[in-house]
């Protein structure tokens, strides 16, 4: 496994490179034999199913990212070690249907992992360091979905990215250089829309952490997710959020990507609640006009073995 310092990432040879990101404005024609051994951050063709792993260095970082959004699942592989969130590859990933055929098994070549499912329910599991993650994901023909795995040092907190053990980031990650120079609002998440709420989730790395608190009050109502193990405050991310209206009616639904979600709520009186690990927290938040609302979910607990 090879851990990739956010501030140590290598630049590959040029020739790779452009071979790569031809391969990306190529991705929808090309059709591969893949085997569970191939490498290569191209587009690779499995019928129905196409991927691209890779985002070494800061041109293949950025050119994955703007792909993202074109695939319906993006995964992110990460560590937090020594005091930084650095990234991952060669990290082995099976992701399975429902009925536990498996659809993808290779290795990865990047902390990037985009693919490109038919409609359905996945399992996908992720292993670093003889541990592994587990999430699943329910892909529809009009949504795109991103989980993150993250691992803790050995011997800190770790928690398996499942809808009962959402993903552990560690809170008080020291700041990691960011391999794309850009503003900082640049590492905003995409928007996101649930009915005709518009909302932003995420905050897995330093750069995207802190573009995203300085969102926070920005957006009618803001929710910090987070939990205490073993002594320690830890972020949380795949927490399933739901928001209701003064009148029982759901108005936001989503699993956050992130310890923070922003919501663009009109003015009204809201009831939110969130999931961690099957302990449920509420809270209400009243939104008026030039008055957003902050809440923070924070759970009691210890750690996975």
């Amino acid at each position: 496994m090879k851990a990739l310092s956010l501030s140590g990432f290598r630049h590959r040879a040029s020739a790779q490179r452009s071979a790569w990101i031809a391969a990306l404005a190529l991705a929808a024609s090309m059709t591969s034999t893949v085997r569970a051994q191939d490498t290569g951050a191209e587009s690779l063709d499995l019928g129905q199913l196409s991927y691209i792993s890779g985002g070494i260095g800061a041109d293949e970082s950025a050119a994955m990212k703007a792909q993202a959004s074109s695939y319906s699942l993006a995964l992110i592989f990460a560590q937090h070690l020594d005091g930084q969130d650095v990234f991952l590859a060669s990290v082995p990933v099976v992701i399975s249907k429902d009925d536990g055929t498996s659809v993808l098994d290779i290795v990865t070549e990047g902390p990037y992992l985009l693919v490109n499912l038919p409609e359905g329910i996945y399992r996908i599991s992720a292993t670093y360091g003889q541990r592994e993650k587990t999430a699943n994901v329910q892909i529809k023909p009009w949504a795109h979905e991103r989980r993150t795995f993250l691992w803790e040092e050995l011997g800190s907190a770790a928690v398996s990215t499942t809808a009962s053990a959402p993903t552990v980031v560690a809170a008080a990650a020291a700041p990691a250089p960011s391999v794309v120079v850009t503003t900082p609002t640049s590492h905003l998440p995409a928007a996101k829309t649930y009915g005709n709420v518009s909302y932003i989730t995420g905050g897995i790395g330093s750069d995207e952490s802190n573009a995203l608190k300085a969102e926070l009050g920005k957006h009618p109502l803001s929710l910090t997710l987070a939990s205490r193990i073993d002594g320690k405050d830890v972020f949380l991310a795949s927490v399933p959020v739901v928001v209701r209206d003064a009148s029982g009616t759901v108005v936001l639904e989503a699993t956050s990507e992130g310890p923070y979600l922003l919501a663009d709520l009109p003015p009204g009186n809201y009831d939110v609640s969130a999931s961690h690990k099957g302990e449920e927290k509420r809270g209400s938040a009243a939104i008026s006009a030039g008055k957003p609302a902050r809440l923070t979910f924070l759970w009691q607990g210890s750690a996975t073995p």
